[in-house]
């Protein structure tokens, strides 16, 4: 296991350490699971005792490295969770420490005191490995992406027609209404005590409502173990009023089989959500953690992801799955007006967004997204 910590690795942690609002005297819990990297999280000690926190690390069998063996579901140690209700800030280190810290509140149970009662901000570490944590996605400021979300944020609030609408080069072409009070993701600083954030983020999302049309899904989420991640031929879902009607292409036996064993929500349109973040990619893949390259690929803007069955954020959809379906450049529009043009940001083109990203160096190169791997987004009309 890697030891070596180098100028990259500390910015990158200094990066999350910064935006987790950790201050002096702060009790910081930094938990890891047993198999995470040391040197990633010396860097984060180092990062938080340069502000004059004291640090507390806890290793536990994480939610990978149960796989194997019985009580996968379970929750943390009674032990750990006694000791997050101590911290003032609780940094999930990766990968799988807090294996129940999802967004519904019954997978957050263990931490719902350490939040609602003591006020700990909880952060979710995006920054897995070490490969991360020192690269421009792990180094660049937050402040830069808050700035870019604040800006994609008030155009989606101030549209006058709170309608959206997405189209692909594969012949995706879909709508909905969103509700501008309902806005997810990971676009802005920590604010309130108890808040939640993933850092470094960079993602944007909505609960699609009386959506309509007909997506041609490029890739399917690992996460829920499809045949093929990345599809040689698009796979079809035609919305209704908000309901996958029908769908058909690749892997859509398997699709439609896991739906149906799921439950009568499982076809609801529970999200459509796209990154902001332009210096994110997949690390690793194929070969490397799926954790790892799948939230790369969340947070490009260059990818749209649709989920079906549980509602995100706001929603009040309930359902046991969530299954994220993704397109590849594609382009957003805003009340009749781009957002995104295939596969660009625009909000990167403006001239606000190129005075911050100048105090840390070149826009053109700071704003600038590396192209996708070969061999992902591979999808060929049918």
């Amino acid at each position: 296991m890697n030891t070596r910590i180098t100028w990259e690795l500390l910015e990158g942690a200094r990066n999350l350490i910064k935006y987790s609002r950790v201050k002096k005297g702060a009790e910081v819990a930094i938990v890891a699971s047993q198999s995470q990297d040391e040197s990633l999280i010396n860097a984060l000690v180092i990062a938080a005792e340069e502000l004059g926190a004291h640090v507390t690390v806890i290793k536990s069998r994480g939610r990978y490295e149960r796989a194997p063996f019985p009580g996968l579901f379970e929750e943390p140690a009674r032990v750990v969770q006694k000791a997050l209700l101590g911290a003032d800030i609780i940094i999930d280190a990766g990968m799988g420490g807090l294996y129940g810290s999802g967004g519904r509140p019954m997978d957050r149970r263990f931490l719902k005191s350490a939040r609602g009662e003591y006020g700990a901000f909880y952060i979710r570490s995006e920054l897995l490995t070490p490969e991360v944590m020192a690269s421009e996605f792990g180094r660049l400021p937050c402040e830069l992406i808050y700035e870019i979300g604040k800006k994609v944020v008030e155009r989606l609030e101030k549209a006058q027609n709170h309608v959206i609408r997405v189209t692909s080069p594969l012949g995706t072409d879909i709508q909905y209404e969103y509700d501008p009070h309902g806005i997810m993701g990971s676009y802005r600083p920590l604010n309130m005590p108890g808040d939640m954030l993933a850092i470094p983020g960079g993602r944007v999302g909505l609960n699609p409502q009386h959506g309509f049309g007909i997506l041609y899904a490029e890739m399917i989420s690992p996460k829920v173990e499809p045949p093929h991640m990345f599809l040689k031929k698009p796979l079809k879902i035609v919305w209704e009023d908000n309901w996958a009607r029908e769908i058909t292409g690749e892997c859509a036996d398997w699709l439609n089989e896991t739906l149906d064993r799921a439950d009568k929500n499982a076809r609801w349109w529970g999200e459509s959500m796209f990154g902001i973040h332009p210096k994110s990619k997949p690390w690793g893949y194929p070969y490397g953690h799926m954790e790892v390259y799948y939230t790369g690929l969340h947070s490009r803007p260059d990818t749209l992801h649709n989920a079906l069955g549980h509602s995100s954020g706001h929603g009040k959809v309930v359902s046991k799955v969530h299954i994220d379906v993704f397109i590849h450049n594609q382009t957003v529009y805003c009340n009749g007006e781009k957002l995104i043009d295939n596969g660009h940001l625009v909000i990167y083109d403006d001239p606000e967004i190129r005075t911050v990203a100048a105090k840390y160096g070149d826009p053109d190169v700071l704003l600038s997204l590396e192209p996708m791997p070969d061999g992902l987004f591979v999808c060929e009309e049918g």
